[in-house]
């Protein structure tokens, strides 16, 4: 199936949704970026989702003219529809380090500001040439939580994911 924008698809989370935005990627299945219309049961719902497009399914003609139907004759739905905005996607990455002096974590934070975004291998440099040890999915006594974020799926020309956020959780 070429999933593309505007497809009417229903996917794994119950109800009918509008292809909105397809994220490729060199190593990585592409997400769709699905804007909610409908319950399974065709009542008006707005909200939004994302998944692999191997889950999405397109609907059939008769339902997708029953669609364009409810939208001719419920222009207040069907502004409310097209009004609404997806938020920002956040993909996160958890993870789980060691800091040199565990009540520094503004310093840490603060050397860590990556505005223009970096991939996870160079914010791994970062945390060694910090003396900060990662722990990936282990846990320690002395381990804290820290986490990247990754808005929309961005990834450089390799196909790696670039994070503009780290926090400590």
């Amino acid at each position: 199936m070429q999933l593309k924008i505007g497809d009417w698809v229903t996917q794994y989370s119950a109800g009918i949704y509008r292809v909105e935005k397809i994220f490729e990627f060199k190593n990585h299945q592409p997400i769709a970026v699905l804007k909610k219309g409908f319950t399974n049961k065709l009542k008006p719902s707005v909200s939004w989702d994302s998944c692999s497009i191997s889950f999405c399914e397109t609907i059939s003609d008769d339902l997708l003219k029953e669609i364009k139907s409810i939208f001719e004759n419920n222009s207040k739905f069907s502004k409310r529809f097209n009004d609404y905005d997806i938020p920002p996607i956040q993909m996160l990455f958890n993870t789980n380090v060691v800091l040199k002096d565990k009540h520094d974590k503004e310093t840490v934070i603060s050397q860590l500001k990556f505005p223009e975004g970096k991939t996870i291998q160079q914010i791994e440099s970062l945390l060694f040439e910090n003396d900060i040890e990662i722990l990936d999915s282990e846990q320690s006594k002395d381990s804290v939580p820290f986490q990247l974020t990754c808005f929309d799926y961005e990834t450089d020309s390799n196909g790696e994911f670039i994070y503009r956020d780290a926090r400590f959780i």
